[in-house]
């Protein structure tokens, strides 16, 4: 099966960044975790062309050791190109954490809006451009269980902590298949270069 999405790390790293890394991987669909070690962003773009792969996902830690954003590398550009959707996050619960392992599954997972309104919705639009996803609204996932076995739900909860929950869901019941990602900003920008090798890679040297 073809590659669509390659997941890793930031350089500095540990094992919670990991894990979340792992888990994102085994979650989406036709994906695959690498480890990161020295490769440059330019490494990782040649890397995912050769597998095929539209997107790479870079987890970076935040606070207290804690995921704290994951930008998207687009590798349909001949150059580094950073998707423009930097996803801020203030939290996450693993899938272990939840008594899940999650599992690859077997048909893309759509991105679904709960609800489909204002900026929730746009949040998803994004999201699913960013992963290169179908985007879906739908009040009852059940409608769309048989095409579609699972889906990424984006949850709108408004607060100043956290804008967005993203969960990796069973379109039969709603249940737990993946982590939950705790959203504190959507940043609709494209980044630099430079402000990604200062943001999450301090060790690569900048072109």
């Amino acid at each position: 099966m073809p590659v669509h999405i390659i997941v890793t790390t930031a350089r500095h790293t540990n094992q919670r960044v990991r894990s979340l890394a792992k888990e994102l991987a085994a979650a989406l669909f036709s994906a695959v975790r690498i480890n990161r070690g020295k490769l440059s962003l330019e490494e990782l773009v040649a890397l995912a062309r050769d597998k095929g792969a539209r997107r790479v996902l870079i987890v970076g830690r935040g606070l207290r050791g804690n995921p704290g954003r994951i930008v998207i590398l687009d590798t349909t550009f001949e150059t580094v190109m950073f998707y423009p959707l930097i996803i801020a996050l203030s939290g996450i619960k693993l899938a272990r954490e939840q008594g899940v392992k999650p599992t690859p599954p077997p048909a893309p997972t759509p991105i679904v809006p709960s609800p489909a309104q204002g900026e929730n919705a746009e949040f998803a639009q994004e999201l699913a451009a960013a992963l290169d996803l179908p985007y879906i609204e739908v009040d009852d996932l059940r409608e769309i269980a048989t095409l579609y076995p699972r889906a990424i739900v984006v949850e709108w909860v408004g607060s100043k902590r956290t804008k967005h929950v993203v969960k990796f869901v069973s379109c039969s019941d709603r249940s737990a298949e993946g982590p939950k990602l705790f959203v504190k900003r959507p940043v609709y920008r494209r980044l630099t270069y430079e402000e990604v090798v200062g943001a999450v890679d301090t060790q690569d040297k900048a072109r």
